[in-house]
């Protein structure tokens, strides 16, 4: 269970492991029992896992499996619409500059984890800087946070239809590798180690290039990740509802959380959409409140993740609304079914 003061985040970070272990002679869920990762977060994108275990998932792996590089192999194996930084790349259809997505995705990471955020550093020189991970006092392990950095970077570039465009400089707070011709080929730029920050410095006039532009493309996007959700999900009707509910939790604390968006993104036009949905007895908004029920319920009884926190991770602005909505789902304060449910599993251990 994830402590309440521990850093979380979505199981998204995992996609593409299961490809790169078995490539590799590997057993998945021998690595995550080792790591402390629960096998279910593989298979259930809508839980949250522990940020620490997923590094010491990588670091096993990269020792394990003989891939120094698992964390680079991981960035760069991805396809380009980043299942792995949850709505990250969904936020690039709604913003017209890359410095107007960068902003949105400190927004959304906010939420999305507490493990890390994208921080924008503009100091007025020729330079600007995107700083990852949250706390300057923890390191997280070499694998993680080179997957992370590389990540980034791939998704920056992808945003802005990168050619020749690259960073300046790649930098990380860890020791430099033995052989790190690897991540000089792979960011095709001058990387430092041992720096005060991992981060990606590029020139400033790239926070202009436009990105994809406002609700344009977003068909084969949405497409992409439903695919990978149906896959996991072990019942699939495949209604209109069912596939507007398996989309919802990427989407679900940012602005493309509507019925303007998933219609776009079906290629329907708003009105059409609502009236698949109520020919199925149902609408966006019953849907919606439905997926934040059974999200709330699943953290509230597996997580001690604070509840402002679950609050944000569902889309609500203020904790009373959260709680009103909780009361109207469940008949009592969340603290209070949190509660209920911890004396419960007391009751069934001893």
């Amino acid at each position: 269970m994830i402590g309440r003061r521990e850093p979380y985040i979505r199981p998204n970070c995992l996609f593409g492991f299961d490809d790169l272990v078995h490539s590799s002679g590997g057993d998945l869920h021998t690595l995550a029992d080792q790591a402390g990762l629960p096998r279910e977060a593989f298979s259930n994108p809508d839980i949250l896992i522990s940020w620490p275990r997923q590094g010491i998932f990588c670091e096993l792996a990269a020792q394990e499996l003989g891939r120094p590089n698992f964390g680079l192999d991981h960035a760069f194996s991805l396809p380009n619409t980043y299942p792995t930084a949850g709505a990250a790349i969904f936020l690039s259809q709604i913003t017209h500059t890359f410095e107007e997505w960068l902003d949105a995705c400190e927004r959304y990471a906010r939420y999305y984890t507490n493990a890390w955020v994208p921080l924008l550093i503009r100091d007025g020189g020729p330079f600007a800087y995107v700083r990852l991970l949250k706390d300057p006092l923890a390191k997280s392990p070499r694998q993680q946070t080179e997957g992370l950095v590389a990540t980034f970077y791939r998704m920056a570039r992808t945003v802005i239809d990168a050619t020749d465009e690259k960073a300046h400089l790649i930098r990380f707070r860890h020791a430099r590798p033995c052989d790190t011709q690897p991540h000089e080929a792979l960011f095709d730029c001058p990387v430092e180690f041992e720096a005060a920050h991992n981060e990606l410095v590029f020139p400033h006039e790239y926070l202009n290039r436009p990105t994809n532009g406002r609700l344009a493309g977003l068909e084969p996007l949405l497409d992409l990740y439903l695919r990978y959700r149906i896959a996991k999900m072990p019942l699939y009707d495949q209604s209109v509802a069912a596939t507007v509910a398996a989309g919802i939790p990427i989407v679900l604390n940012t602005s493309l959380c509507n019925l303007e968006y998933f219609a776009v993104s079906l290629g329907l036009s708003p009105k059409k959409l609502q009236r698949l949905l109520q020919q199925e007895n149902t609408s966006f908004s019953a849907i919606l409140d439905k997926v934040r029920e059974s999200l709330a319920c699943e953290m509230l009884e597996t997580t001690d993740v604070p509840i402002s926190n679950i609050c944000g991770l569902l889309g609500y602005t203020a904790l009373p609304a959260f709680n009103l909505a909780f009361k109207r789902w469940i008949g009592v304060a969340p603290s209070i079914y949190r509660e209920f449910n911890r004396r419960k599993e007391k009751d069934c251990d001893s």
